[in-house]
């Protein structure tokens, strides 16, 4: 599991930006925002984030309720 800041600077490594995830998935950037600083999210957000950085979403988010680690 990746903390908020550590996603973040994976972000800016793979210049990536949470505007543009935010508009592939036709959502506001605050949406992503939350997630990444780890409050409410949804599957498809949380691997958008993960494709974003180049990593499986079990490493960067910790299992969802009803998930299995």
């Amino acid at each position: 599991m990746m903390t908020p800041n550590e996603i973040r600077a994976a972000l800016i490594l793979n210049e990536v930006k949470v505007i543009d995830i935010a508009k592939s998935l036709c959502l506001k950037h605050s949406n992503v925002s939350v997630v990444i600083s780890g409050g409410k999210s949804t599957p498809r957000v949380r691997q958008a984030i993960a494709d974003a950085i180049g990593r499986p979403v079990n490493e960067v988010f910790p299992p969802q309720t009803g998930e299995v680690a």
